[in-house]
């Protein structure tokens, strides 16, 4: 008998609500999707941004991940 383990994967959505703190919003969208570069199963693959903050998200983002 060999112990085996199963990288199942998921589809783990994040979303971001109309009244979310944006600085929360983009590290936790960072690190729940760029953990460990993305192969694993806690990785989010989803991101729902509600659109009136999603220009400011996007922008804060980019900004964010293009330091790392």
């Amino acid at each position: 008998m060999k112990h085996l383990h199963f990288e199942l994967g998921g589809k783990d959505p994040i979303v971001v609500v109309q009244d979310s703190d944006l600085e929360t919003a983009v590290l936790s969208v960072s690190y729940a999707g760029l953990l460990n570069l993305g192969p694993v199963c806690t990785t989010a693959d989803r991101i729902y941004v509600h659109e009136s903050p999603f220009s400011h998200f996007i922008a804060y983002f980019a900004v964010f991940v293009s330091k790392r």
